[in-house]
């Protein structure tokens, strides 16, 4: 386990009889850390209690490096946000981030992130999410959320608090936030 200063991003995955798709998910995050700078990474895997297989398929899971600290955490059912609120509250990273126990990232993911991150000391990082459903075992194209279309290095205004949360879709999982932005705020 790293030393708690050390870690950069924090990765809050509240699952709920996902057994189906952990892994694919954890793969997802394996990948792309393998395939990144190797950042000091924090995975909190909220379990929001699952009745399947979902526990022991991530108590079971190995990164293959120490450098990914892995935490998980069983509360009793009580919905996404409470279980990402729970997330939040046990992150050490100076970046908090959110995927579904459904979703993967691309390959690219912390590359990219990472270098942002070490560019600029943004509060909030919000990027693009393509969304595929299963259709006779091929996967196919569903939405694609088209966020914030532009970079924007430079303080908060209103112009860009209206773009952020009036204009853009708002999907927790599709932004990187500085930890410190939530402070004592929880998510509904």
């Amino acid at each position: 386990m790293q030393d708690n200063k050390s870690i950069k991003l924090s990765v809050i995955i509240p699952c709920w009889n996902c057994s189906k798709y952990i892994t694919k998910t954890l793969d997802s995050i394996k990948y792309s850390y393998y395939m990144s700078r190797k950042p000091i990474l924090e995975i909190i895997l909220v379990d929001d209690g699952s009745t399947d297989l979902t526990s022991k398929i991530i108590k079971a899971y190995d990164f293959g490096t120490r450098a990914v600290n892995v935490k998980y955490h069983f509360q009793n059912n009580a919905g996404p946000s409470k279980a990402r609120n729970q997330g939040i509250k046990l992150a050490q990273g100076r970046y908090v981030t959110f995927l579904d126990s459904d979703d993967i990232w691309s390959p690219d993911y912390l590359r990219i992130i990472e270098s942002i991150m070490d560019k600029y000391d943004s509060e909030i990082i919000e990027f693009n999410a393509v969304r595929f459903i299963e259709e006779n075992a091929n996967l196919k194209i569903h939405n694609n959320y088209t966020l914030v279309d532009e970079e924007y290095h430079g303080p908060i205004n209103e112009r860009i608090l209206s773009e952020v949360f009036i204009k853009s879709e708002w999907y927790v999982w599709a932004r990187v936030y500085k930890k410190k932005t939530f402070g004592r705020r929880v998510l509904q």
